[in-house]
């Protein structure tokens, strides 16, 4: 797992490099940089490997809410994109502007959530099984 941090290190050594002149100061502190960010990447994999963890003993629901949450977007897609127009060009029934409609009334930000919500799923399940990979000693990623 990528430590999205980097970036910031590597400026703050460049920042560092211009007012700690003695070159084994500046080495130290680069160290205990390295050193502290280490340890903020390994308590964020505990955290991950510990929600993973909860969610796989929990309930059902709670096991399941991201597969479910991704079957009822893409059953709405489908209905929209493929089914509803097939009705109409069949029967000459509008299905679609009332759903459009309705989907009007839904306030912005709950559409936030919901985008939002399915982009962290996707991203969630690859650190998931990233990190089991990680734990199992598996680089490939295939963490069953």
């Amino acid at each position: 797992m990528a430590l999205p941090i980097l970036p910031v290190i590597g400026a703050v050594t460049e920042i560092a490099n211009k007012f700690i002149p003695d070159k084994g100061k500046r080495d130290e502190f680069q160290h205990d940089l390295m050193r502290a960010a280490g340890n903020r990447k390994s308590a964020l994999t505990k955290g991950l490997m510990a929600i993973g963890l909860a969610e796989a003993q929990g309930t059902p629901y709670q096991r399941n809410w991201r597969p479910t949450l991704m079957y009822a977007s893409t059953g709405l897609i489908i209905y929209l994109a493929a089914i509803a127009p097939i009705i109409q060009i069949t029967t000459g029934l509008d299905l679609i502007t009332p759903t459009q409609a309705s989907f009007a009334t839904v306030p912005e930000e709950l559409w936030w959530v919901l985008g939002v919500g399915l982009g962290v799923f996707g991203a969630g399940r690859s650190i998931e099984k990233g990190v089991k990979a990680w734990a199992n000693g598996n680089g490939t990623g295939n963490g069953k």
